[in-house]
């Protein structure tokens, strides 16, 4: 996998209906270093996973910096469209659990468990966010 994202176009950042403000803020946001950044905490995660509310609060717990609107939430979407991660439809917290690639075909979803398919053990699913 290349380290190099791209931005996402501006003019899907924001509606033509809202406050200028919005369309200033998707010509300044580094979309590209956001979905790596997610990328990177997805891959962290490992088979156990991570989901958008994980992310965000890791986020912010990382950076120091309150999450607002689609900054961290809105990344997923563009993972997901470019190959990248995928879901296997199992939640936490009503929020879809987000993998990497790699993992895809190696796990399965029976009813509240995730299964490694490999070992057909049972998968820890409990995330620690530092």
């Amino acid at each position: 996998m290349s380290d190099d994202f791209d931005d996402t176009d501006t003019f899907k950042l924001h509606r033509s209906s809202d406050p200028l403000t919005s369309a200033i803020g998707a010509h300044i946001v580094n979309t590209a270093q956001l979905k790596k950044i997610v990328y990177e905490m997805v891959k962290e995660a490992g088979r156990h996973g991570i989901t958008p509310k994980e992310a965000e609060v890791k986020y912010e717990r990382m950076t120091g910096k309150r999450v607002r609107g689609g900054t961290i939430s809105g990344r997923p979407k563009d993972l997901e469209t470019e190959g990248l991660i995928f879901y296997l439809e199992d939640k936490r917290d009503r929020s879809r659990v987000m993998r990497t690639k790699e993992w895809e075909g190696k796990l399965e979803l029976y009813g509240d468990e995730v299964i490694d398919k490999r070992s057909n053990k049972n998968v820890d699913v409990q995330l620690t966010i530092i």
